[in-house]
């Protein structure tokens, strides 16, 4: 899983996280005290954006919303790219979130 910081260009982190939100790994570049809340938030924001798919698929009367495969989270300066219970962490202006997202799809 750390091939994933030479795969996705502008990688600077590297975690996967259980459904409840613990920690599973982490690249050692991550400090444990950040490594242990991005797992809580990164399963917490999963299991909102299910909450929500699966509303958007009852009342939209569209199926495909549910479940959430994969979402990314960006702020000013990094973007936390997350597929299965796999988080890579990335310099916003440096990824390709294409890229990024194919190169997920190998380890989740």
């Amino acid at each position: 899983m750390e091939d994933l910081l030479q795969e996705v260009p502008g990688a600077v982190g590297v975690g996967e996280f259980t459904d409840d939100g613990k920690l599973v790994f982490y690249t050692n570049n991550l400090k444990r005290q950040a490594a242990d809340y991005s797992a809580m938030i990164c399963a917490s924001i999963k299991q909102l954006a299910n909450t929500m798919a699966m509303g958007w698929d009852i009342y939209s009367g569209q199926e495909g919303f549910y479940p959430i495969v994969s979402f990314a989270v960006g702020g000013g300066k990094y973007v936390a790219l997350v597929m299965g219970n796999v988080a890579v962490f990335a310099e916003m202006d440096k990824v390709d979130l294409d890229k990024a997202f194919e190169v997920l799809s190998n380890y989740a």
